[in-house]
């Protein structure tokens, strides 16, 4: 089959069953449930306020979610009506592109059929095909991500400043989308090193991805009169993932739960505005870790195995067992894969900086749940590694 033919037909595939999936699963002329808690309404509302003209906006926050996701949600409704049938096209469209930018990052690494094989399982990964039927900035940044890496592998290949300048401008606009790839720039400027990129390529690419999240930083310090880089839910989850109860409950081990049900809550609640609400969040939970070392320790194992295994925390059954019928398969490959390669072959592809730039990305999202907490969706935003 041509290359134009299976490109074609993969992303018709990856279509089809995310279209079924979301038209099975949600009624697209309501507002979108709070299956995976608020962020669906809320990054829906904040697109709502920015294509009406308020500002980002929602429920008496100013910068609680990272703008990326509703900034592409309100640029939609600005093109058309701002309706939830319009927020769930958008969405439907965008996770259609990863199988076609899986295959074009897999063929930058290996051979045509094995690239073929992971545009492949993209287009059948469950949980990407879920993310289609939320509201959720994954659905973004998934394909997002790929095409920033992408880009700066096309940079690596070619000595290109401009290639490896938009792949960090990229990298920018997927810190908006999800802070946590802020923590790649480092193995990006690291890639560069090891393929003795010229000095003003590794300038260019770390002003390029701060560029945009200085643009957003500004804004807040003009709307708070104080440094927030990003967002100001950082509080909420780290206290929400370091605390007693996900310590101690074995049916929440390494997971999150609210800050409402935690001590200091009315301390929380009396903070004068967001930032400060944050901030005191932050403190709670770097005092649990302070003072219970031991109970942290045995913690971050158990948010390792949860980031490990299917997402089976929802209440609904059906979910959790197409969730673990949809991850199976992928992770018998993964062992296989550990299992199966050589420590030479290891070893070699982490001395190749093309390589060390898909190793050390994940690495990252593994970083990010170890501080907060074992969230599969912290993996899966990173499908398209």
């Amino acid at each position: 089959m041509g290359l134009r033919q299976f490109l074609f037909g993969v992303t018709a595939l990856g279509l089809v069953l995310r279209a079924v999936a979301l038209f099975g699963l949600r009624n697209i002329h309501q507002a979108p449930p709070a299956s995976l808690g608020a962020d669906s309404r809320e990054f829906e509302l904040f697109a709502r306020s920015l294509a009406a003209g308020h500002g980002f906006a929602a429920r008496g926050y100013l910068a609680f979610r990272a703008p990326g996701f509703p900034a592409f949600i309100a640029g939609f409704y600005k093109l058309f009506t701002p309706r939830f049938e319009v927020a769930y096209l958008a969405v439907l469209l965008v996770s259609a592109l990863l199988p076609a930018i899986c295959y074009l990052l897999s063929r930058r690494l290996l051979p045509e059929g094995e690239a073929r094989a992971c545009s492949l399982l993209s287009a059948l990964y469950v949980p990407a095909i879920y993310f289609s039927t939320e509201l959720m900035s994954e659905v973004l940044f998934v394909p997002l991500f790929g095409a920033c890496l992408l880009a700066v592998l096309v940079g690596l290949e070619r000595r290109s400043a401009a290639w490896i300048s938009f792949g960090s401008l990229l990298l920018g606009a997927c810190v908006l989308t999800r802070p946590f790839a802020l923590l790649c720039l480092p193995v990006v400027v690291l890639a560069l090193l090891m393929s003795r990129q010229p000095m003003r390529v590794l300038v260019c690419s770390v002003l390029f991805c701060v560029i945009p999240v200085a643009g957003w930083t500004a804004r807040n310090y003009r709307v708070f009169h104080r440094v927030v880089l990003v967002a100001t839910n950082g509080g909420s989850t780290f206290y929400g993932a370091n605390n007693d109860i996900v310590a101690d409950a074995p049916s929440e081990w390494g997971s999150w739960v609210s800050t409402v049900r935690l001590p200091g809550r009315k301390v929380i609640e009396a903070q004068p505005d967001e930032v400060s609400h944050d901030k005191m969040e932050w403190r709670l939970g770097e005092d649990w870790v302070k003072a219970h070392p031991g109970k942290w320790s045995v913690l971050e194992l158990e948010k390792l195995v949860r980031f490990v295994l299917p997402d089976v925390s929802s209440k609904n059954r059906l979910y959790d067992l197409v969730q673990l019928l949809g991850w199976l398969p992928f992770a018998l490959m993964w062992i296989g894969l550990a299992f199966g390669s050589s420590k030479k072959r290891m070893a070699n592809s982490l001395r190749d900086p093309k390589w060390l730039l898909i190793h050390g990305c994940f690495a990252m999202s593994v970083v990010t749940a170890l501080i907060f907490w074992g969230s599969p969706r912290f993996r899966d935003a990173n499908a398209v590694l």
